[in-house]
């Protein structure tokens, strides 16, 4: 709702063109976020979507001009149809047992750690 566009300087648009770019997405459900009702389709009225949104075709490559004008337009095929969410969770499925394991190896440390202290704390006394 607040992305202001391609080259705006904020942290959140930056963000969301650094993702679309990334990722190969549009918005963070898909490109209907920019619809009607979004800050964007108010500061752009002729463009369906930003140009972070645009896929990239190698075999395009000299005609960009046209490719981002046909993509901005929101013509399906120049446009990534996946939303952000879905590609970030997709990319980060593989290692969320990973992620998990360490988590939890490093709570378990933490209970160690805090049982040796309790126990040297009460020999102290």
């Amino acid at each position: 709702m607040r992305y202001k566009g391609d080259n705006a300087t904020d942290m959140l648009s930056s963000f969301w063109n650094t993702a679309m770019v990334v990722l190969d997405c549009c918005g963070a459900r898909g490109p209907q976020d920019f619809g009607s009702g979004s800050l964007f389709s108010e500061k752009f009225p002729g463009q369906a979507v930003p140009v972070a949104c645009c896929r990239k075709h190698e075999h395009h490559a000299n005609a960009m001009t046209s490719h981002h004008q046909q993509c901005v337009q929101g013509l399906v095929d120049w446009v990534n149809s996946q939303g952000c969410f879905h590609q970030l969770v997709h990319t980060l499925r593989p290692y969320i047992l990973i992620v998990g394991g360490v988590f939890i190896s490093l709570q378990v440390l933490q209970l160690l750690a805090m049982s040796l202290t309790m126990s040297l704390f009460r020999m102290i006394l």
